[in-house]
């Protein structure tokens, strides 16, 4: 029971220990280049309509759309053609494209079709629809006047039609010259769909725009200068260790014992205490706003001793509670807390306590050893095996902080210009990959992972933690080019045993996925996995040791 309560996120401050795969899971999560950086654009997204009218046609007008939309190109003579701000003259017939730069690794694509192709592209949609129409005193043999056909079907829904088929031919062909640059759905027109069609004749040409967000370019600061990075990492002293070492033996040996519940008298120090807690936020007038949910928990068991892996002042606030008390009060989340959201937040907590209970532990004998630390036979050897287990924690963290380091000064020699899709596919990565870690630890329940996952939630987190969502995407734009810069590999067998991992993990909290995604992110991680050991073997990297 023990065990159970530094278990929920808000309640307690970052883990010291690691086990070997978080170490390089986590860190090469970090530097995992984006899905969307390494998903090129392999199909056109059609236009993002203002208007709902094309929602509203009849049923003849979206039937002929179909059908136009699987017939072969209006005019096969149509090829692209871009230049950078300045458009090109080209033939009559040829679809010009002008390409111009914009901020955040956008490209504006102004597009002009030529009018020979608005006039095909007419008499084609006109000729659909007289194979679809009845007009009385006509037969479908017959010819039918041009103004009589479009009178009956409606010009707006001609034009329309014609619009929309021209949309579907021209636009891949606008974007072959942004294709090995361009960002898979990150495309989209920024004339309105009512304007072309207000616009459109059939004797003229129509011009439209098109946005694409493009592969940004990365500087570094010097040639290669993510190769030689210096680094200092703080670790941990042998006194630190030894002293983990001891707080796990005692956290064992807490395990072996028992509760019984306490027969009067509040929480005292070493007391275990059943408490109903929940948290809401203060703004800096004190005014009581929206609660924190990975701060509120019932059935929370408060073990009085684990007050240092808990919220400072969270302790001795209780203390002195009876069972069916309740308090309110008020604390800070310090800066160093894992969950950074909460980071500096004043909340006030409230703590209704349900039980006390003593603790009853076996005497620490040779003879309870093997239940201290399987395979011990005395007491001596469980303290040894405890404290080999604590220097291998601190082996792994060393690592851990080594690969945080050089990731953190790489971001500080390159400069790339993010652009908004990447940003905000990357962001909500994170956030749904903070949402499953939760969930897996068995501290947010379904109903609060619903809450935490709807559209106002991720945006706000998007909009929160941009400066950090942006220096992340940085570094896993770096961690892709030195990859491919140093010609770094990894094997098939590293690949299977990631991807079954992976899967595994999936299964293990009942969670759909996508095999071909799971694919994915195990190369991202591998290719993350080599840059941070090739970044730390050419780093200059000095260690200073620190008491905690």
């Amino acid at each position: 029971m023990a065990s159970q309560l530094v278990r929920n996120a808000a309640l307690q401050p970052k883990c010291l220990t690691q086990c070997a795969r978080n170490v390089t899971s986590e860190a090469s999560k970090l530097l995992a280049p984006p899905q969307c950086c390494s998903r090129l654009l392999s199909s056109s997204k059609l236009h993002k309509r203002n208007s709902s009218f094309l929602g509203e046609r009849s049923a003849l007008v979206q039937n002929v759309s179909r059908t136009l939309l699987r017939r072969a190109p209006v005019d096969q003579r149509i090829s692209a053609r871009a230049s950078h701000g300045v458009s090109q003259k080209g033939q009559a017939n040829e679809l010009v494209v002008r390409e111009v730069q914009q901020p955040q690794s956008r490209v504006l694509l102004n597009v002009t079709v030529p009018q020979k192709s608005c006039q095909d592209a007419y008499e084609l949609v006109l000729r659909e629809f007289k194979k679809k129409v009845k007009i009385n005193g006509y037969r479908p043999t017959d010819k039918i006047p041009v103004p009589l056909l479009v009178n009956h079907i409606g010009e707006t829904q001609v034009k329309a039609s014609t619009v929309e088929a021209l949309l579907k031919t021209t636009i891949p062909k606008a974007l072959q010259s942004v294709a090995n640059r361009a960002l898979k759905e990150s495309e989209h027109i920024t004339t309105k769909f009512d304007d072309m069609v207000a616009a459109f004749d059939p004797k003229k040409e129509l011009v439209y725009d098109v946005v694409v967000d493009v592969a940004p370019d990365l500087v570094w600061k010097t040639p290669r200068a993510y190769a030689g990075l210096e680094v200092t990492v703080e670790i941990d002293d042998e006194d630190t260790i030894a002293h983990d070492a001891d707080a796990n033996f005692r956290a064992r040996h807490k395990d072996l014992g028992s509760l019984k519940i306490k027969q009067g008298g509040g929480i005292d120090q070493g007391n275990v205490a059943l408490i109903d807690v929940a948290a809401k936020r203060l703004d800096a007038d004190g005014n009581v706003g929206e609660e924190i949910l990975s701060a509120t928990q019932k059935g929370f068991q408060l073990d009085t001793e684990e007050g240092a892996f808990l919220l400072p002042g969270f302790v001795e606030a209780v203390l002195g509670l009876e069972a069916g008390q309740a308090k309110a009060f008020d604390l800070v989340f310090p800066d160093t807390w894992q969950q950074e959201s909460l980071r500096g937040v004043k909340a006030r907590f409230s703590v209704d306590v349900k039980e006390i209970f003593n603790r009853d532990l076996p005497p620490l004998t040779d003879e309870t050893a093997d239940q201290l630390y399987p395979g011990a036979k005395t007491l001596a050897e469980a303290r040894e095996g405890f404290l080999a287990a604590a220097q291998e924690a601190a082996r792994l963290k060393k690592k851990f902080k080594t690969q945080q380091a050089v990731t953190d000064a790489l971001g500080q020699v390159v400069y790339a210009d993010v652009p908004n899709s990447l940003l905000e596919e990357q962001g909500r990565q994170i956030y749904a990959s903070k949402l499953l870690e939760l969930q897996a630890k068995g501290q947010l329940d379904r109903n609060s992972i619903a809450q935490l996952s709807s559209q106002e939630m991720v945006n706000n987190y998007l909009l929160n933690q941009k400066d950090q969502i942006m220096d992340i995407c940085r570094k896993t734009l770096a961690v892709a080019e030195v990859f491919k810069l140093e010609n770094l590999t990894y094997s098939k067998e590293e690949l299977d045993r990631e991807v079954e991992s992976a899967r595994q993990e999936f299964a293990g909290v009942e969670q759909e996925f996508d095999m071909e995604r799971v694919k994915e992110q195990a190369q991202e991680i591998l290719e993350g996995n080599k840059v941070l050991e090739w970044l730390v073997d050419n780093a200059k990297v000095t260690y200073v040791t620190s008491k905690r």
